[in-house]
């Protein structure tokens, strides 16, 4: 709660020490108390003091919901607005204006999260100050152990204000991010901040190596997931990769391979042969064989759609039972 400064980084009036204090209003960060040992050093007794005052100003804050800061302002709206508390058009209109806030569309809901879920210490309020410095006209709040953000604009489009990367700032201090999908009305500001914890949550069984999930990517294993009736979703799937992967043959999976690759790179067969790492010749010749087993041409787009939602589901089945071993180039591209 307090800090001593080194003598030569002392500024006058903090030369004995200082006590920093946080106050929070309702839970949510409201301000700092500051007490500095200008005539002598602090002491335990002045910490306890401090400590109290502080107490005494929480209880008194709280009693009075007029005083508020901006930010107080700030975050009590975006977490209104997640949940759902404001559903008047021109109640939330008076809440923006109130904050000298605006909002035109292109809207995105970020949630952090530490990659240690097990940590339940908060977060370092330079954390919020960084992401906030990050998007211009954005909003920031703690919430239920993550950082939660209304940003308007791509996320790749920064303010400015630093060079460095979000994806290498989350790496260097252990943090995760969901994106939720781009939308406009800010009052379904719920559904999307339930789309960025959905992305944070889905993004390290399908995307371990990346700190950034975008929703996005991940929608489809988040819509197979809410509709678990497990060997219903199979039905999906077309017979014949079913057959292939259901085979003991190492040929048949060589070939269903050979198809996974083939499709998601865009029926580009001279990407696919180097992907496989094969001639493209022994490409065209897998290719064919192919096509007589499944009787239709691969580049059919209605065909293409079914082959690639069934490689989905399947993706999707080998990550709820952990069966990677079965089909391992599943999810590798």
């Amino acid at each position: 709660m307090w800090r001593q400064w080194e003598s030569k980084m002392a500024a006058p009036y903090f030369c004995n020490g200082l006590i920093d204090c946080y106050i929070r209003k309702g839970g949510i960060f409201f301000g700092y108390l500051t007490f500095a040992g200008t005539t002598r050093p602090v002491t335990e007794k002045d910490i306890a003091c401090a400590d109290y005052i502080c107490k005494i100003i929480t209880i008194a804050l709280n009693k009075d919901d007029l005083l508020r800061t901006r930010q107080d302002m700030y975050e009590t709206l975006l977490r209104d607005l997640i949940e759902d508390n404001i559903r008047d058009h021109l109640a939330l209109t008076l809440r923006l204006n109130s904050i000298r806030r605006s909002f035109k569309g292109n809207l995105h809901i970020v949630a952090i999260a530490r990659t240690d879920t097990a940590n339940p210490a908060r977060f370092a309020r330079s954390i919020q100050d960084f992401l906030r410095g990050y998007w211009e006209n954005s909003l920031s709040l703690e919430y239920q152990g993550k950082i939660i953000l209304l940003t308007e604009g791509s996320r790749r489009k920064t303010s400015g204000r630093s060079s460095y990367s979000l994806s290498q700032y989350l790496k260097a201090n252990n943090l995760r991010a969901g994106f939720s999908n781009a939308y406009s009305n800010l009052s379904n500001t719920r559904r999307y901040y339930e789309q960025s914890i959905r992305a944070l949550e889905l993004g390290p069984e399908y995307y371990p190596e990346e700190t950034i999930t975008e929703y996005f990517h991940i929608s489809l294993f988040d819509l197979l997931q809410k509709n678990t009736q497990a060997e219903q979703l199979r039905e999906y799937c077309h017979p014949e990769i079913l057959r292939l992967s259901n085979s003991n043959e190492p040929g048949d999976h060589e070939l269903l391979h050979t198809l996974y690759v083939y499709l998601f790179c865009l029926c580009d067969s001279k990407k696919a042969a180097e992907e496989l790492n094969i001639h493209r010749n022994s490409l065209y010749y897998r290719l064919e064989k192919l096509k007589s087993l499944f009787g239709s041409d691969l580049e059919n787009g209605s065909v293409v759609c079914q082959l690639m939602l069934s490689f989905k589901i399947m993706e999707f089945f080998s990550k709820i039972e952990n069966d990677k071993a079965h089909l391992p180039f599943l999810g590798s591209l």
